[in-house]
């Protein structure tokens, strides 16, 4: 553990707390210094390893307040916990609001100060780089898993202790444009109307994005706009969501989503920073691609026929660039429709490994407008039009000899195109059904009946069954469907 710093300017405190952090780590591998005032610790801070710091708020000339601002501005890291005879909750807003960890009343218990030490104590170089502090773990478990917001209740005392109320931006920098995690905090620091802001954790929720937690007061739109503007002189291509302000912790992944859904609607917008509440009302609608498109789709990628496929295309955007009202989240699931659509027919086409893995994934952050959106997919559409069909494997040849097989194997079984199509050859059933038809002039439920009839006219003749066990032995558990 670092050392730790108590500055308190009345000496019979600052002599009782150092006792009290011996008694609690008898054990220690960390040295104890004290200071009378705030520049007298300003001093030592600057010329000793602290990792904690035990500060009084009212002190002679220094207090502890402009410490922590100097403290933090050095090493933005270090832990510093406030310590005041007054319950003053002024003062403790704006100790939390500058980075304080804790504002604790004197006496400091017992319970209290174990807290602090646990909690300062472990791996406090890795928590700094990588983000782990207690505040932002807890921001983590409650936007992405199911944590209940009581299931930590210090945790969660500290999170309302830093924000109060809260927003939630969503940053995304298109690929190779994000700045580092340290360069980001310090652009963040630098935007406050203090001379270190720091009232906000961040996380760096994928490669090109990250989620920023910020104290929600007049200034949160003037901090943020200024943020984007820095950025952008710094030549980064930035786009943002902002959600309404919220209150409750157990909203987290909710502000989460609000940011999400403000970037994703930048596709309707030239604008870089789009605020939630300023879209939740206008992009209302949804919008869904039907089965009859999806399959319509389908067959003209099984069949390489790209004008056809280019045309449901141009249908479909057609009624979404029609919809001035359509909402983001219709248009990602959209995307996942079309992923998949695509993903299926690239798997019948002849192509490598590497290929399947790495094209036709989509996210809509990544298109900047509804046209974009569409020539991407109408040129990835034409790609895979252009693949050649993948030879049928087995002893049987092209697949409507398979289904051939098929037939002649299972004819006693329940089965169904779809489920063929499904659990036997993974194709759409409607190209699987089309494609046979087109290939032997018959349905495949004309043909599945003629192999079942053949079959049934040799048991007649061969062996000594009845009726009833001759259907069920062909197929037909309804012995009036045989009869007939």
């Amino acid at each position: 553990m670092r050392n730790i710093l108590i500055v308190e300017d009345e000496v019979y405190a600052r002599q009782s707390v150092k006792k009290q952090i011996q008694e609690c780590s008898p054990n220690r591998n960390f040295q104890v210094f004290e200071a009378e005032n705030g520049r007298k610790g300003l001093e030592i801070f600057r010329q000793e390893d602290i990792g904690l710091v035990f500060t009084d708020i009212r002190m002679p000339v220094m207090d502890g307040l402009e410490l922590l601002r100097e403290i933090k501005a050095l090493r933005p890291e270090c832990r510093v916990v406030m310590i005041s005879a007054y319950a003053d909750f002024e003062y403790a807003k704006m100790a939390m609001k500058l980075g304080a960890e804790e504002y604790l009343l004197k006496p400091i218990s017992e319970t209290e100060l174990r807290q602090c030490l646990s909690l300062k104590s472990y791996e406090q170089h890795r928590e700094t780089d990588t983000g782990e502090d207690m505040v932002t773990r807890f921001i983590l478990s409650h936007t992405f898993s199911s944590a209940a917001p009581g299931e930590n209740l210090l945790a969660s005392r500290m999170f309302r202790k830093v924000f109060g109320s809260y927003q939630v931006m969503v940053l995304y920098f298109p690929e190779g444009q994000a700045p580092g995690r340290e360069s980001m905090i310090r652009l963040i620091q630098n935007c406050g109307k203090d001379e270190i802001f720091t009232g906000f954790r961040l996380l760096n929720v994928a490669n090109n994005r990250y989620m920023l937690v910020l104290h929600s007061d007049g200034d949160t739109t003037f901090l943020v706009k200024r943020l984007m503007a820095r950025l952008r002189d710094q030549g980064c291509v930035v786009y943002a969501g902002l959600s309404e302000k919220q209150e409750a912790v157990g909203h987290l992944a909710d502000s989460y989503q609000q940011g999400v859904t403000a970037l994703e609607s930048k596709i309707f917008t030239r604008e870089h920073l789009i605020l939630y509440q300023d879209i939740c009302e206008i992009r209302t609608d949804s919008f869904f691609m039907g089965d009859p498109q999806k399959d319509r789709l389908a067959l003209a990628l099984n069949k390489g026929d790209w004008k056809a496929a280019g045309k449901v295309l141009q249908e479909e955007f057609a009624q979404m660039k029609g919809n001035p009202s359509i909402n983001s989240w219709s248009l990602e699931f959209f995307l996942t429709q079309l992923t998949l659509i695509y993903q299926q027919a690239l798997e019948r086409k002849d192509t490598g490994d590497s290929l399947r893995r790495i094209m036709f994934r989509y996210e809509l952050v990544q298109f900047s407008s509804l046209d974009q959106m569409e020539q991407e997919l109408t040129d990835d559409a034409q790609k895979l039009c252009r693949l050649p069909a993948k030879e049928a494997a087995g002893q049987s040849g092209d697949v409507v000899e398979r289904m051939k097989e098929y037939a002649r194997r299972h004819y006693a079984g329940d089965f169904t195109v779809k489920q063929l199509a499904e659990e036997v050859f993974f194709m759409n059933p409607a190209y699987l059904s089309h494609l046979f038809a087109e290939k032997t002039g018959e349905s495949w439920s004309s043909y599945v009946k003629k192999i079942r009839m053949e079959k049934a006219a040799k048991l007649m003749e061969e062996k000594d069954f009845s009726i009833t066990e001759i259907a069920s032995m062909t197929g037909y558990n309804d012995v009036s469907l045989f009869i007939r």
